[in-house]
């Protein structure tokens, strides 16, 4: 299992752990299915990049699923208001 070595807040190496062994790295968290790089910063238990919270690629996939669900209702709404429906 995938696991980003923490010292002073930052991201300073990725290392691969038997989940067995996790409490020989004090300082290791696991990074389940998020891209974790160098440098990145980890706090409050989560990891954040450039000062954004690392998302996983399913929560991004959801993200801007959900943006084109509210685009979709916004070009229907203003297609009504001109008048044209579904059925046409």
């Amino acid at each position: 299992m995938k696991y980003a070595y923490i010292e002073d807040g930052a991201v300073t190496n990725l290392i691969w752990l038997y989940p067995h062994n996790e409490s020989d790295f004090p300082n290791a968290v696991r990074t389940e299915d998020l891209s974790i790089h160098v440098g990145d910063t980890y706090e409050d238990g989560s990891f954040y990049r450039d000062g954004e919270k690392v998302i996983s690629d399913l929560e991004r996939a959801q993200s801007k699923l959900a943006e084109m669900e509210s685009t979709v209702s916004d070009m229907t709404a203003a297609l009504a208001e001109l008048g044209v429906t579904d059925d046409e």
